[in-house]
């Protein structure tokens, strides 16, 4: 799915990477390891995802709320601008916040680097959205802070968590 990207290589879990040996289990056992049960992802339809949303489109910031809050998820807060994105990552401490690559006047880009930056110890991971293809952003995408990337078309609870599972536990 073109429109659905997460950043692979990155996750930081038991394996080589990490130093720390894999987990073997038994197909269908379920480990419980630091209060996460494998199997199941954290980010999981059944736990609440907490969101904040930065865009400069008003009418965007209406429209994703209401979808995802319908959807299961918890919107802790709307921004239109860097300003207002950190002060409520600051504030709200978001699990995720998806921002617009293009807000208006600013580079969201670069307000994603800030937001993992910026705002405390628990920084939110971030999703880039955009009304424009993946294809025309791919480069700046991969050198970005980002977990991934959707396009407005396709932004739903679903797609977030998605991205979030595949990217690793909060």
């Amino acid at each position: 799915m073109a429109s659905l990207t997460a950043r692979r290589g990155r996750r930081r879990g038991p394996g080589p990477a990490s130093g720390r040996p894999p987990v073997r289990q038994a197909e269908g056992e379920r480990i419980q390891l630091a209060g996460i049960l494998t199997g199941a992802s954290a980010w999981d339809s059944g736990n609440m995802v907490r969101c904040m949303i930065v865009d400069d489109c008003p009418e965007f910031l209406r429209a994703a709320r209401s979808l995802l809050e319908g959807q299961g998820m918890t919107v802790v807060g709307v921004a239109s601008n860097g300003l207002q994105a950190l002060r409520q990552a600051r504030q709200f401490r978001p699990d995720v916040a998806l921002v617009d690559i293009d807000l208006g006047g600013e580079c969201g880009l670069e307000l994603a680097g800030r937001l993992r930056r910026e705002t405390g110890p628990s920084p939110p991971l971030v999703v880039l959205v955009s009304i424009h293809a993946e294809d025309d952003y791919a480069g700046m995408i991969e050198g970005s802070v980002a977990v991934g990337f959707l396009a407005k078309t396709d932004l739903s609870g679903n797609a977030i968590r998605a991205l979030l599972a595949e990217w690793g536990s909060p």
